[in-house]
């Protein structure tokens, strides 16, 4: 009985560290998003690729957390760290950064503004959620 509970632990952690590899749910769907030279694009997250503009990209999530009442997820994209922030309660609004180190995913350079609903102001989105 022991080996038992012991073989269905392992293969649920297992299963749990697969998963967790993926992208949450909070963040995937359809961005309207919006660079520092104004261009609008639009980004749509899966469980597993991002698509900015016309590239797709493989991903993957090793990070996620709460600090200063901000949600991050740290993603790896093309190699290069990123982390996708979410300011507010409602999961609406989000910051793509490139962080300057994996030890603080809030502080590193604007890539996009992003908005589920509407097109976002990168610069607004800078003054209001970085400053």
């Amino acid at each position: 009985m022991k080996k038992t509970i012991l073989i269905f632990i392992t293969c649920l952690g297992f299963l749990l560290f697969l998963t967790g590899c993926k992208g949450s749910k909070k963040i995937q769907g359809t961005w309207k998003a919006q660079d520092a030279a104004a261009t609008n694009v639009t980004i749509t997250i899966s469980k597993d690729t991002i698509k900015i503009g016309k590239e797709t990209y493989d991903y993957t999530q090793n990070a996620v957390g709460v600090k200063n009442s901000y949600r991050y997820y740290g993603l790896k994209i093309n190699k290069k760290m990123y982390s996708l922030i979410i300011p507010e309660k409602k999961n609406d609004v989000a910051l793509l950064l490139q962080p300057d180190s994996e030890d603080n995913y809030l502080l590193g350079s604007l890539v996009y503004a992003m908005n589920k609903k509407s097109q976002p102001d990168y610069k607004e989105y800078v003054n209001e959620y970085l400053n």
